[in-house]
């Protein structure tokens, strides 16, 4: 009779092969990091250690391959959810415009909210907050309308009425603005001396960094 034993199976490494060009935790990070937009949040549900999550971060959006898969996931909700620029501009146009009249009335005898269910879509679209508070000294009443000067400014910028001159000068040259705006935030960290360090170099393989300290 042969004597068996089960010998565990060795510990996979969850980044030893590319899978549609992206190592897996990569391919998980870009589908994390779409849903918030928070990059140590999206590393740490994506595997990688929470103590690193932040250099992790940084690293794989320095990533070509992963700047590319988050730019299409991105394109494809956009288009999922058939957003188009006519859309934001018309939203835009409704906040940028907004008139504290349109929700409340005001003069020498108090402030007078009006009915929500006379008021238009747009309208409603523009009012942040509304509240009413009673007590036996008289109470409060609080409306809030979304940032009116924000609107305008997106506008704005998107008609071109106005450029910030903005230079950012290297050894070389100052860079535009226009090329500042297309650069990743790890970039605009890494000139601005923000840039949080990154790991050695030694024991790097091509395109991939090793994993200890993940598990």
């Amino acid at each position: 009779m042969t004597d068996e034993t089960t010998q565990p199976e060795p510990a996979s490494d969850p980044d030893s092969e590319l899978v549609d060009g992206l190592f897996p935790r990569e391919w998980a990070f870009c589908r994390e990091y779409v849903i918030d937009h928070k990059g140590v949040q999206a590393a740490i549900r994506a595997g990688y250690g929470k103590a690193g999550a932040n250099v992790r971060r940084c690293e794989l959006m320095a990533r070509p391959r992963v700047q590319a898969e988050i730019a299409r996931l991105e394109a494809e909700a956009i288009k999922r959810a058939e957003i188009k620029v006519d859309d934001v501009l018309r939203e835009l146009k409704v906040l940028g415009f907004s008139n504290i009249r349109d929700v409340l009335s005001f003069g020498p005898g108090g402030v007078v909210l009006k009915d929500s269910d006379t008021l238009s879509a747009e309208v409603m679209a523009t009012v942040a907050e509304a509240s009413q508070t009673i007590s036996k000294d008289g109470g409060r009443i609080s409306a809030k309308m979304h940032d009116k000067l924000k609107g305008l400014e997106l506008l704005g910028r998107y008609l071109k009425m106005w450029t910030d001159k903005v230079e950012v000068s290297t050894a070389e040259s100052p860079i535009p603005l226009s090329v500042l705006e297309q650069l990743p935030e790890e970039v605009l960290m890494m000139l601005a001396g923000l840039a949080p360090p990154q790991l050695p170099a030694e024991n790097m393989e091509p395109e991939r960094l090793e994993e200890e300290g993940d598990e």
